[in-house]
């Protein structure tokens, strides 16, 4: 087992919430810029994947300005935390499902210029093969994987990302000198990062 005794303080907790948010933000910001100039070329192939990518970033960048707010407030030294158990798993849901979607999109860019650029398919070609299916199956699995993690009740304040996400070993186990057993930490860094 692996001992999990030794939580953040508050100036450390308070300094990773500043660098974090700080990335947010930025990210926010340009994705809101991208995201209109893309929303006016939208009859490209290539801006409506840029639009979805950067509306997914938006709504990820959002999640992650919000989470030190909508931490649960029983864990000692998250100085912002005013949530409870369903604002972790309403913010874990979000989290999880908008960041899958961020990557399914970067991966369908690339798969497009992949095509374009190597295979010499036009953008007709692969609007017309792939741009229904790359939505679906980006959408519904992102979808699949939150709710299942709603279900399953696997979303907690984790020690891996300081936020709500799909794990066993939470955070709260810094805190009440609890023993997280190794199996459980790969299992989280499997389902969090699938």
């Amino acid at each position: 087992t692996i001992a999990m005794t030794d939580g953040l303080s508050k100036s450390q907790y308070v300094a990773l919430v500043v660098v974090a948010n700080s990335a947010a933000f930025l990210s926010l910001v340009g994705s809101i810029i991208i995201c209109r100039a893309a929303f006016k070329k939208r009859e490209e192939l290539y801006q409506r994947l840029l639009f979805g990518l950067s509306t997914s970033n938006i709504i990820a960048s959002t999640g992650m300005l919000l989470h030190p707010y909508l931490m649960p407030d029983d864990i000692p030294n998250l100085v912002w935390a005013r949530g409870n158990q369903a604002s972790c798993t309403a913010m874990g849901f979000v989290l999880v499902v908008f960041q899958l979607l961020v990557s399914f999109y970067n991966c369908f860019l690339s798969i497009m210029f992949l095509l374009t650029v190597r295979h010499n398919w036009r953008e007709e070609q692969i609007r017309e093969r792939l741009e229904i299916p790359a939505h679906a199956t980006a959408i519904s699995f992102s979808i699949f994987v939150g709710l299942s993690g709603v279900i399953s009740e696997s979303f907690k304040p984790t020690i891996f990302v300081n936020a709500c996400w799909i794990g066993s070993c939470s955070l709260y186990h810094h805190y009440e000198d609890v023993q997280c057993d190794e199996e459980d930490i790969n299992y989280d860094w499997v389902i969090g990062w699938v």
